[in-house]
């Protein structure tokens, strides 16, 4: 799945069959708290670079954020938060049985709309 991850004032675009631990490796090496994680598979994590380097300035897979590269964000397919927040503040991010259930139920049924 392609992952989006806000932290301080960059997103890291990416791709994981892991997302729990994904999220915790980046975690460890960021100087900024994760404050937001979304998921889509109906993007590819080249296609998403591509889209976000013509939108904000990058640093490798980082790129700044800006009003324009979150509405764009905001606007991809099926795209879903993959986390609870806690009552401290924290993210807890969704098991991956979870994120699955999450894509699955993102896919309309024959004809319709999700």
């Amino acid at each position: 799945m392609t992952y989006f991850v806000m932290a301080g004032p960059f997103v890291k675009i990416g791709f994981t069959r892991n997302l729990v631990k994904r999220v915790a490796a980046l975690q460890a090496h960021c100087p900024y708290r994760v404050v937001d994680v979304r998921v889509t598979d109906k993007i590819t994590e080249k296609e998403a670079h591509r889209k976000a380097i013509l939108i904000a300035r990058s640093q490798g897979e980082w790129f700044q954020i800006n009003r324009a590269l979150m509405e764009w964000i905001d606007s991809i397919p099926h795209i879903r938060p993959a986390y609870e927040k806690r009552t401290n503040g924290r993210l807890k991010i969704l098991s991956q049985p979870s994120i699955e259930k999450l894509m699955e139920a993102a896919v309309p049924a024959e004809g319709g709309v999700a």
